[in-house]
């Protein structure tokens, strides 16, 4: 459908994202591919969010060009930036390239517009970590881990501060 989408309307972007990131599945030889969909994408609307999310997910998970994700992550929350899935997207590749103060404002936003979201949750607790405000972080994760009990990544991340805390017995 996809397909028959873009062969009407080849100029049609939300189509060729989607081709764009079918062809990402089959990471990592449909990176290029997916790449080349973006690019089109760009072309025809160089401000299309969603567009520069996924070239910044690309940038961060494939390529490991942490600083151009989060600057490319960011330019598209400027666009939109109410989207909840643009803010995590951000947060998470802020967080990789150490801007860690940015990334909890960016996972802040993304709380208030998708407050069930568990992922956005972690990252959040983990920019708070990073940046030495372990209380927080806890905060984080206890709320969390009231969501959702078996969420292992919380369990994991709050034991990591109650250690660092020297709080063995409590990890």
């Amino acid at each position: 459908l996809v397909d028959r989408a873009v062969g009407m309307d080849p100029r049609f972007s939300t189509a060729q994202l989607e081709l764009a990131r079918l062809a990402l599945a089959t990471s990592p030889p449909g990176r290029d591919k997916a790449l080349a969909g973006i690019e089109t994408v760009l072309e025809g609307d160089p401000g299309f969010p969603r567009a520069l999310g996924l070239r910044s997910y690309i940038e961060r998970n494939l390529d490991w060009n942490w600083a151009v994700a989060a600057d490319t992550a960011v330019r598209a929350v400027r666009l939109l930036p109410g989207d909840a899935y643009l803010r995590n997207l951000a947060g998470q590749a802020l967080v990789s390239a150490g801007r860690h103060r940015e990334a909890v404002e960016h996972f802040n936003e993304a709380i208030v517009r998708d407050p069930l979201n568990l992922n956005i949750r972690l990252g959040l607790g983990l920019a708070q970590e990073y940046l030495g405000q372990y209380d927080e972080a806890l905060k984080t994760y206890r709320l969390l881990l009231g969501m959702k009990p078996d969420f292992p990544g919380a369990h994991a991340f709050r034991a990591r501060i109650k250690l660092l805390q020297e709080n063995p017995d409590s990890a």
